[in-house]
């Protein structure tokens, strides 16, 4: 049996599992009338007014820009290399299938398209996470800061390998 404090956290579950006490403050826009039995494809849900119960879209669309950012990196720095070229198609395909399946999933399952509130409204707000809420800027850092880190050491080791380049040429 789940308890209120791991209904309130469970965005994947519909609203209307959850205890009339939790929807207090919800638009009635989402919340779903009852015996409705899949989750809305509204995202994210809105926990309490103010604080999402997941990210948006646009924060995985930030994380995905970060890898396509360093595999372009990849491909510019070692396109005179056909064994490194044969790896980086096979890291490629191995990175479509990572970000493309969820998301081909959840457009497949969605009766509705996905909303998206907005990356400026998303920072201002809160996200609710097992340790509490945290701001939307918070969130969007811990998921953007090591893909974005990887993307500045890749432009150092493209400049790395160029001037070893020159340096032997």
């Amino acid at each position: 049996m789940k308890t209120e404090q791991a209904l309130r956290k469970t965005p994947v579950e519909p609203l209307a599992a959850f205890p009339d006490t939790q929807l207090a403050g919800i638009p009635a826009a989402v919340a779903m009338p009852r015996g409705h039995d899949r989750a809305s494809h509204l995202a994210p849900v809105m926990v309490k007014p103010g604080v999402y119960a997941d990210l948006t879209p646009s924060v995985y669309g930030a994380l995905i820009l970060c890898w396509v950012c360093f595999m372009s990196i990849s491909w510019v720095t070692f396109a005179a290399s056909p064994p490194t070229m044969f790896l980086l198609l096979m890291i490629a395909i191995f990175g479509l299938m990572f970000f493309g399946a969820p998301i081909a999933m959840s457009r497949w399952a969605a009766q509705e398209r996905w909303s998206d509130p907005g990356l400026n409204a998303f920072i201002r707000a809160k996200v609710d996470t097992l340790y509490g809420p945290v701001s939307g800027l918070e969130a969007l850092i811990q998921v953007v800061l090591i893909p974005a880190c990887l993307t500045i050491g890749g432009i150092g080791i493209a400049f790395a390998v160029e001037a070893a380049r020159l340096a032997h040429h």
